[in-house]
């Protein structure tokens, strides 16, 4: 049970810093489908187009903001959690091999 447990969590963990480094596939895989180009039959009416920040926003366009700084911190405080329970777990297979191997090593020298 123990066991099953701990390669559970390992391969978890695997799982994790695996899919950090997943890259899309090549343009050469991506199946290319044919486009009638029937929906940009319509033309836009024209209108100005703004070139400078100076220009005021109608009343009914919302102006985008940055996100909150709570919300920021947050995902920076999960993140940090995260990684260091990746690495309190990858540390923990590494000093109990150790463990293991000193034992190991203390039973050899006791039998001889």
């Amino acid at each position: 049970m123990r066991k099953s447990i701990l390669a559970l969590i390992f391969g978890l963990s695997l799982l994790t810093i695996t899919s950090a480094f997943i890259t899309p596939p090549s343009i050469e895989k991506v199946a290319i489908v044919p486009f009638s180009g029937a929906l940009f039959s319509v033309q836009a009416t024209p209108s100005a187009i703004p070139t400078s920040p100076s220009t005021t926003q109608p009343a009914g366009t919302p102006v985008r903001n940055n996100p909150p700084l709570s919300l920021t911190l947050i995902l920076l405080g999960l993140c940090c959690f995260f990684l260091l329970l990746i690495g309190v777990f990858i540390l923990g297979f590494v000093i109990r091999n150790q463990n293991i191997k000193e034992w190991k090593k203390d039973q050899q020298s006791e039998s001889h």
